[in-house]
């Protein structure tokens, strides 16, 4: 733990700097951003931006779905599709890295 000295005396650096609080993405909206994303895979003409599905969040807000609170802003999107698309590409490798260790299936002869 850092400690450093002030005027005041030693304080924790936690406590002058304070961490700014962070907005988490509420757990139902997560999974309308899964859902527009598999979609987007699953098709890609239906593949939508992070302001498609920020304008879609703010649609669902307006008609009282979402709180406007809920919705998260554009780069909150766009960061949450980078992470999200980087681990369903590592999700695959893997599973094709374990399929290909099983081998051919017995059907194949």
């Amino acid at each position: 733990m850092v400690l450093i000295r002030c005027r005041l005396g030693i304080k924790r650096e936690s406590e002058i700097w304070k961490k700014r609080s962070e907005k988490r993405i509420a757990p139902y909206v997560l999974e309308l951003l899964k859902a527009m994303f598999i979609a987007g895979q699953e098709d890609h003409s239906k593949r939508n931006s992070a302001k498609e599905i920020f304008d879609d969040l703010s649609q669902m807000a307006e008609e009282g779905i979402l709180s406007p609170e809920e919705v998260p802003s554009k780069q909150t999107i766009q960061s949450w599709i980078g992470r999200y698309s980087a681990t369903n590409k590592k999700e695959i490798a893997r599973l094709t890295k374990v399929t290909d260790i099983a081998g051919p299936s017995n059907n194949e002869k």
